[in-house]
This record gives C-alpha cells, structure tokens and sequence, in this order.
C-alpha cells in the first residue's frame, strides 16, 4: 500500500476517533475524567510500517485512568479498515467509561 493511502486511512480514522471523544465527553467529565488529543504514531520502517492512535483518559489529579490503543497497521499489513473503526472505538470508550465509573 502506498504512503498516501495509508496516511487517507489513519487519518480518516483519527476523524472519526476525534468526533467519538467529542460525543463522550461530557459522560466523561461528568466522572472527573478527560482525555488527551489523539494523534497517529507511525514508524518510519516501510518494511515493517505500524501505526496507532492511543487515547488516554486521566483523572484529576493527574494520574491515568485508563486507556486504549487503535492499531491501524502491524508488520505493514491493513489491520483495521475505516468502515470498522467506529464500532471498534465506540467499544472501547464504553469498555473506558465503565471501568472509571466503577473507580469513582
């Protein structure tokens, strides 16, 4: 696959990662949790390409809450498309959200 439709591909996802986290915020911050902006980390190996989003929720005081990783690519191979990204993401912030609240 070719660099600019893997960048289309990650970023088309970090879209919808970013539009997710706005829809949840205010559930998280009601429970004294927020997130950091997500980006894509990619490596620079062509060979063996990876690349992920990670979000990460924090508590107030600093300390992390909990996380999760959207891996995209792994050893340069497609490994979540654009059409199965929301349900994976929504999963996890669900998955997220419950596990703060049971701490709270």
């Amino acid at each position: 696959m070719k660099k600019n439709e893997r960048i289309t591909i990650e970023d088309s996802i970090l879209k919808i990662t970013n539009e997710l986290l706005q829809e949840w915020e205010e559930r998280f911050q009601n429970i004294s949790i927020r997130n950091d902006v997500p980006f894509v980390n990619r490596s620079h190996d062509e060979f063996d390409y990876f690349s992920e989003i990670e979000v990460n929720y924090w508590r107030e005081n600093g300390s992390l809450a909990t996380m999760f990783s959207i891996i995209i690519f792994m050893e340069s191979k497609h490994v979540l498309s654009v059409d199965e990204a929301e349900n994976y993401i929504r999963e996890e912030m669900e998955t997220c959200y419950n596990e703060c609240s049971t701490d709270t």
